[in-house]
């Protein structure tokens, strides 16, 4: 999967120098301006944003209905069982005749506690991490995507539009790259205690 997603990848970043070879000489050096063919700005546009967002939804909702559908039903299934059936269901171990009364209340208990919920823990925690990933990819790219048709359709406004917006804006979507590192490492709680013993001993 790492290998396709990387190739995926390079063969996105690749192919508009080699189908569209005019983006490298748009430069109108009389006004200092720089403009990109109609294709590029439509290749840029669905296939580097909206189709990857678009996809991304597509897994993120699938994902959050079949964690939550095991959600549902395991809630449902806890609701109905009462806490002889759970006794029952459960491989506690043969008690012995001979044992007291007070190891066979111990026993009893034992074999009575709930199960645990870290793993339903864990999964609603990869959901909102993924939220969180899909929410920084379409808001560090939304600006990037939406200047670049702005100055395609209004090529004026590259005029007007300081140089520090433009800059900003760029890496702002450059900086997408670095939060999802960011983000699976504050939502991990085994990164967290990493850190915590390697930087407050």
């Amino acid at each position: 999967m790492a290998v396709l997603a990387w190739s995926l990848a390079l063969i996105i970043a690749v192919f508009p120098t080699l189908v569209i070879p005019a983006i490298f000489n748009v430069f109108h050096w009389s006004d200092a301006e720089c403009f990109y063919p109609a294709g590029y700005i439509f290749y840029i546009t669905f296939c580097q944003y909206l189709i990857p967002l678009f996809v991304i939804n597509i897994i993120f909702y699938f994902t959050y209905k079949v964690i939550q559908g095991k959600l549902d039903f395991a809630i449902h299934i806890e609701g109905e069982k009462t806490a002889d059936e759970k006794c029952a269901n459960t491989n506690c171990g043969e008690i012995s005749l001979t044992s007291s009364n007070i190891g066979i209340e111990e026993s009893e208990q034992s074999c009575c506690k709930v199960p645990s919920n870290n793993s339903f823990a864990n999964e609603r925690r990869a959901v909102r991490v993924l939220a969180i990933v899909v929410i920084a990819y379409f808001v560090c790219w939304a600006p990037f995507i939406i200047m670049d048709n702005i100055f395609y359709y209004w090529p004026h406004l590259t005029r007007t539009t300081p140089h520090a917006v433009v800059n900003v804006v760029y890496w702002i979507g450059y900086i997408n790259a670095a939060c999802n590192p960011i983000i699976y490492t504050i939502f991990n709680y085994d990164f967290r205690n990493a850190f915590k013993k390697l930087f407050c001993r």
